[in-house]
């Protein structure tokens, strides 16, 4: 063959198999534009929202990996509640404000079209007619280990049970809303060792191995705020003495009270509590005597105008409200305690002779937080007073009622009939007028309380299990694009 009919055949293959070549590649370039082109719609987490108070809506939509292109077309739209009372600045933006006009539950949706794809999703509102209270200050939780400064073992190797030992908490942070305890030995003589039956309840027993001076240590953790508390131990040992045996001492402060006051503060004199002993151990042969505040209404205060340490105290409560006192008894050996509750109130002047007109308080408007639907509240403030006249009935009728609710919300009354300090189911979150009647045969008279119900979020970790697995879905639909992707850049390229 000629070296010219070479040359031209060269080149028609040449040709011929770039063409080849170059068909594939575009091929699977389109096919690869298809498969990045995927609409992914994202309208933001569930939110809460006050009436009238713009909020900007945290939504994104991608194709594929890439930023939304101008040729997608989006748009807001209300899917669950009445549209009339929803309005977007741009239903068409992506990340637009809204705006509510009415309290209640919401959905919203943000769809997005491209070519023959037409994607969506959605994100759920409350709404609140007034804006949540905010959140209650979280207080360190507070340790009593409930003895003296040093406990004595008389035995050898000895155990011991804090079952005086209490931890108390406010329940904040509401997630977690529980204290964890820990036990632990801060210092011991050397070799020996403590064990503890289980070192996180705060009512554990404690084994010491050998004699000595144990000093331990018990730490309480709310889930953001800690506090913590030492007691001395000494280990000894001792022959029995022959004798009577020790008994704990018997602590009776008497019945739970209720504080009547005209005035604040109010004064309550405890002449009724008493502590007796046995006289045992001697030495010391007395009691030592504490009174402590268990609880009180928050912002409230009990101001002691005798010692704390003498049984008889008078104290003075600056606020009107529950409070829980503690009296502690102590042989030097043993301990005992008692307490009681004091609900201090607030009453008007006495009635003069003849039948008055029954009086009541509920107390001042509260708002209510819930975390599920239905939620519950305690009236523990109520009160009433009455003289008792005429007679017959010699008795008062009592009747709790709902007034009214904004939004159609519904009340019940869970305990019996004539209570006083009830539990109140409602139905659903709304601004409720609720009513508590008397009626003492002849007179009648009753006081109303606005209660708001509030919805407030589950703590995080509490989604259903079946969003969950939407996810989980989701994920997996993503990876296998992704695989895809893949095999075809390697096809590509081999």
């Amino acid at each position: 063959m000629c070296k010219k009919c070479i040359i031209v055949f060269t080149l028609i293959l040449s040709t011929i198999f770039s063409s080849v070549l170059i068909i594939p590649n575009h091929t699977q370039a389109s096919y690869l534009s298809e498969k990045t082109q995927s609409i992914y719609v994202y309208a933001g987490e569930d939110f809460s929202a006050v009436l009238g108070v713009k909020v900007k809506l945290d939504a994104d939509v991608r194709i594929g990996n890439l930023p939304c292109r101008p040729e997608v077309a989006t748009r807001w739209s209300v899917v669950s509640g009445n549209a009339d009372f929803v309005s977007f600045t741009n239903s068409s933006f992506i990340d637009t404000d809204v705006t509510f006009t009415r309290s209640g539950s919401y959905t919203l949706r943000l769809s997005a079209s491209y070519l023959d794809q037409n994607v969506y999703d959605d994100v759920n509102v409350e709404v609140y007619s007034v804006r949540p209270a905010p959140p209650a200050e979280n207080e360190a939780p507070i340790i009593d280990i409930g003895e003296g400064e040093k406990i004595y073992v008389p035995s050898y190797p000895g155990t011991y049970h804090f079952k005086n030992a209490s931890v108390a908490d406010d329940g904040f942070p509401i997630y977690p809303g529980v204290v964890t305890v820990l036990w632990e030995a801060a210092s011991y003589p050397y070799g020996a060792t403590v064990s503890f039956d289980d070192s996180s309840i705060i009512n554990t027993t404690a084994t010491f191995s050998t004699l000595g001076l144990y000093r331990l240590k018990v730490t309480a953790f709310d889930g953001e705020k800690s506090s913590y508390a030492y007691v001395d131990v000494e280990v000894y040992y001792v022959r029995p003495v022959p004798g009577p045996e020790n008994k704990s001492p018997i602590v009776d402060i008497g019945e739970d009270d209720t504080i009547s006051i005209s005035s604040k503060p109010g004064y309550y004199y405890f002449e009724s509590a008493s502590a007796t002993d046995d006289g045992l151990p001697n030495p010391p042969g007395s009691l030592s005597i504490e009174w402590s505040v268990i609880s009180s209404p928050i912002g409230g205060s009990v101001d002691f105008v005798t010692s704390p340490k003498e049984i008889n105290t008078e104290v003075v409560f600056d606020k009107v409200g529950r409070y829980i006192m503690k009296l502690r008894a102590n042989d030097g050996e043993k301990t005992s305690f008692d307490t009681i509750t004091i609900n201090v109130i607030e009453v008007r002047p006495v009635p003069g002779p003849g039948n008055s007109t029954p009086y009541v308080d509920i107390g001042e408007e509260r708002i209510i937080l819930i975390s599920s639907n239905p939620g519950t509240y305690k009236f523990v403030n109520a009160w009433v007073i009455d003289d008792g006249n005429p007679n017959p009935p010699g008795r008062l009728e009592i009747n709790w009622s709902l007034v009214k609710s904004n939004i159609g919300g519904e009340v019940e009354f869970l305990e019996g009939e004539g209570e006083v300090n009830v539990t109140a189911k409602f139905s659903k979150p709304d601004t409720y007028l609720l009513r508590l009647a008397v009626f003492d045969g002849e007179e009648s008279y009753s006081d109303e309380v606005t209660v708001k119900v509030i919805y407030v979020r589950p703590a995080p970790g509490t989604e259903d299990v079946e969003d969950e697995l939407i996810k989980i879905n989701d994920t997996q639909i993503l990876i296998d694009d992704m695989i895809n992707l893949v095999r075809i850049l390697l096809i590509s390229l081999f």
